[in-house]
């Protein structure tokens, strides 16, 4: 019995030393990876700077500029940070002009007394001068950039891209971190999707059956505001929407997106509720005809009611509202349709890529003209899910 111990007690004495012996192997290898790491590092001659010393910007602007002779030119104004209060940072513009958008890189750089540093960009604005002029050879500058974030929001503006990157807004370091919030938080009304990003224009301004629509901003009270949004064919702005009428334009063309939905019959007698729709669209094929049918499946909350008395009690109030809603979304999702087939004559609710991936895809397909030549058909199933606490 002793002897057993012994032996137990040297095989796990030789066990430990074995044990010791190769975590010292694995640190004598770590040091050994880590001292080549370093020399390599230091050997490349990396240099480091402290960010007081870089222009790092929070936004790109993209804008025409016309000058006295009638020459119109390329002008580039970027926000640029600035850390040298640390407790308090703000932001400048620095503006780069040309006739081409690499001479704006060069310009910008003669007045800058700091390294330019691309990344963390978090929105990039063009004038709807730019926009109407067209996007393609600017967005080609942008894609080959492999520095330019790709995630930040793009924005068409009215007026000069350089008003908006000048204002001073309390609280925020720079106008760029104000409409960035302004967008991302849009969300929450008026049917905004997210999909607005310089990666969602790249994807979306070439692709068969679809138009890029973009947020459209403008200054009043010296703040900026989301007013509307800019409507796109090809890579040129068509026109505007104000937002009254793009939030129909989302309803019918996003899916999951939330918002406002209200009927309203006079100043003191109206109801609104907070509504998720969920989309799906189908489409039907007969001979050279194509028809498509978009069902809107709606959720909705009680916000206010001023007309419907006992919905709170009564089954057959809910089922009366619900009715008279589903009419009243349908009546105005109707009428942007028409406006869109006859006024805009351009597909803005993406249906020509539901029919594309039925038919099959062809570049030389005018899905503009299929769709407003087409019969759309709205069907809108509303659910209240909730009244809140009730009421007074």
């Amino acid at each position: 019995m002793y002897k057993g111990l012994q032996i137990i007690q040297t095989l796990n004495k030789n066990q430990f030393i074995d044990e010791g012996d190769g975590m010292k192997k694995y640190y004598v290898w770590f040091i050994i990876i880590l001292s080549l790491i370093l020399y390599i590092y230091f050997l490349s001659g990396v240099d480091t700077t402290v960010v007081e010393d870089l222009d790092i910007p929070s936004a790109l602007g993209c804008d025409l500029e016309k000058l006295n002779n009638g020459q119109t030119i390329y002008s580039f104004p970027v926000s640029v940070y600035d850390f040298q209060d640390e407790n308090n940072p703000t932001s400048f513009v620095r503006i780069g002009r040309g006739e081409t958008i690499g001479e704006t890189r060069e310009d910008r750089q003669t007045k800058a007394n700091r390294s330019f540093v691309l990344g963390l960009e978090k929105i990039f604005i063009m004038s709807e001068d730019m926009c109407r002029y067209g996007i393609n050879g600017l967005l080609n500058s942008l894609l080959v950039n492999s520095n330019i974030s790709d995630m930040g929001i793009a924005i068409v503006c009215k007026g000069r891209v350089e008003d908006y990157l000048n204002l001073s807004i309390k609280s925020y370091p720079s106008s760029a971190d104000y409409i960035e919030g302004i967008i991302r938080n849009a969300r929450s009304n008026n049917f905004v999707s997210k999909n607005y990003t310089l990666m969602d224009l790249y994807v979306r301004i070439d692709a068969e059956g679809r138009n890029l629509v973009l947020p459209y901003i403008d200054i009043e009270n010296n703040l900026p505001r989301l007013t509307g949004f800019a409507l796109f064919q090809g890579d040129k702005m068509q026109t505007y929407l104000s937002i009254k009428e793009a939030k129909i334009m989302n309803l019918l063309r996003e899916d999951d997106v939330t918002g406002v939905l209200t009927i309203k019959q006079s100043l003191d007698k109206y109801i609104d509720v907070q509504a998720r729709s969920k989309r799906k669209v189908k489409c039907y094929i007969q001979g050279n005809n194509y028809k498509f049918v978009i069902s809107l499946n709606i959720n909705a909350d009680l916000i206010a009611n001023e007309i419907y008395t006992d919905l709170n009690t009564d089954p057959k109030k809910i089922s009366e509202f619900q009715n008279d809603m589903e009419k009243e979304i349908e009546k105005q999702c109707y009428s942007f349709i028409e406006k869109m087939q006859e006024e805009y004559k351009a597909d803005y609710l993406d249906l020509g890529r539901v029919a594309a991936a039925k038919v099959g895809r062809d570049p030389n397909t005018d899905w503009n003209k299929i769709v407003s030549d087409s019969k759309i058909e709205v069907k809108v199933k509303l659910k209240l899910q909730s009244q809140g606490r009730g009421f007074y």
